[in-house]
C-alpha cells in the first residue's frame, strides 16, 4: 500500500512504519475528499490553521503504529 501511495522507495524509509503511514494516508485522502471534492460544511469552512490543528494528533498518532502493532 504504501508503494502506491508514496512510491516504491518509500518502503526502505519507512521499515516498519508502513502500516502507519497506510492510515495516516488514507485518513489524510478522507480529510482532503470531505474538503475539496464533497465540500463537507464543517470541515470545508476551516481555516487551514485549524483544520491542520484538530487533524494533525490523529496523524502523528497513525504514525507511531508499527508493523508489529497488528498482531
Amino acid at each position: 500500500m504504501s508503494a502506491a501511495l508514496a512510491g516504491p522507495d518509500a518502503d526502505p524509509l519507512l521499515g516498519d512504519r508502513q502500516l502507519g503511514f497506510s492510515f495516516a494516508m488514507s485518513h489524510l485522502l478522507g480529510i482532503a475528499f470531505a474538503r475539496h471534492l464533497t465540500q463537507v460544511p464543517h470541515i470545508a469552512e476551516l481555516d487551514f490553521e485549524s483544520l491542520v490543528r484538530l487533524v494533525s494528533p490523529a496523524t502523528q498518532q497513525y504514525l507511531t503504529v508499527t508493523m508489529t502493532d497488528e498482531n
